[in-house]
């Protein structure tokens, strides 16, 4: 997620429009997320990412976590979401089939020595629900709960 930033630059109306969609809850992004200033103006940066990773982003943030990107050692992770006392790594693929993508998303899970839980997202219908003690939930599953 967050892998790639479209910028361009904006007269400051755009730039306010953005902020009322939003404030109204319409997206969820945070001034810092959403505008840099810039020569009197302002740059709009525009996050890439994919449709599922935008749902688990906006899906954690209505539970009320504190949401970013996280990385350990070179590995990236698509998601640390953290409440008071809580906090979960989470992973998010398409499918967990192809044994390339089973290894790449498993990878920075598996480094992370601390007891907080770690958890791949996937649009998977699987038998499988765990690999090595790191959950495999179907993105649907992990809406209802």
């Amino acid at each position: 997620m967050l892998r790639s930033a479209l910028r361009v630059k904006a007269p400051k109306i755009i730039s306010y429009c953005l902020w009322a969609v939003a404030t109204a809850s319409l997206v969820y992004l945070t001034e810092e997320e959403l505008f840099a200033e810039y020569n009197n103006g302002y740059e709009i940066v525009i996050f890439g990412g994919t449709v599922i990773e935008n749902i688990v982003y906006l899906e954690l943030l209505r539970r009320g976590y504190r949401v970013y990107v996280g990385k350990f050692r070179d590995y990236e992770i698509d998601f640390v979401a953290e409440k008071t006392s809580d906090k979960i790594y989470i992973q998010v693929t398409e499918t967990m089939m192809p044994e390339t993508v089973r290894e790449r998303e498993l990878r920075s899970l598996k480094n992370i020595r601390d007891n907080y839980e770690k958890i791949i997202i996937s649009m998977d219908k699987s038998y499988i629900k765990s690999y090595e003690g790191i959950k495999s939930i179907n993105i649907i599953d992990f809406l209802l709960t």
